[in-house]
């Protein structure tokens, strides 16, 4: 009796410190900028299409089109988000979810995802319950990518500071790298 009474308060111990390793909030309230609009989700090893979504504000929902989930319905909302200092073009945000399966059961959870935003309508990311994940598992394409300034951003080549980097010899300017000459700077 003993030892099932030391294995459930450790189960008990377990399960707060994993719900314990979410942040309670980020920095900036709702839905990254740059989510809105339809979508579909892929999975990031075949490229096969496993749900298709509509994002509005900051609020989201997935029809789920393959494997166990088909057919369940997962709404959400986006409480904060901020930029991660982990990777350039990256965001951390909270998220609400309800699923409802197809034979009505609903789940309720908080969980955290990792964006990695291209700035083509393109988002690889990751979410889970226990922490914020560090490494994209699936992809996300928008129908109608966002035009919004998204404050993640990587900087542009041509706006980088001085330093190693900008002084290589090797690197020829940015305006004769592919693609258009910057703009002229505003007068």
């Amino acid at each position: 009796m003993a030892r099932f009474a030391l294995t459930l308060a450790l189960a008990a111990c377990l399960a707060a410190c994993a719900s314990a390793a979410l942040p309670q909030s980020f920095n900036t309230t709702g839905a990254p900028p740059v989510l809105t609009g339809g979508f579909y989700i892929l999975n990031s090893s075949d490229s096969t299409t496993l749900a298709v979504g509509w994002m509005q504000g900051n609020n989201v929902r997935i029809v789920s089109g393959s494997g166990t989930d088909q057919f369940s319905v997962t709404e959400g909302t986006y409480q904060s988000w901020q930029c991660s200092s982990d990777l350039p073009g990256a965001y951390n945000a909270l998220i609400s979810l309800t699923t409802t399966a197809a034979d009505g059961t609903k789940t309720t959870k908080t969980v955290c995802e990792l964006g990695l935003w291209s700035g083509f309508g393109y988002v690889d990311f990751a979410q889970s319950e226990s922490e914020c994940p560090t490494m994209p598992e699936l992809a996300m394409n928008a129908l109608t990518p966002s035009t919004v300034e998204f404050p993640c951003a990587a900087p542009a080549i041509d706006t980088l500071p001085p330093g190693d980097l900008a002084a290589s010899p090797e690197l020829p300017p940015a305006d004769m790298v592919g693609g258009a000459p910057s703009p002229a700077p505003a007068m």
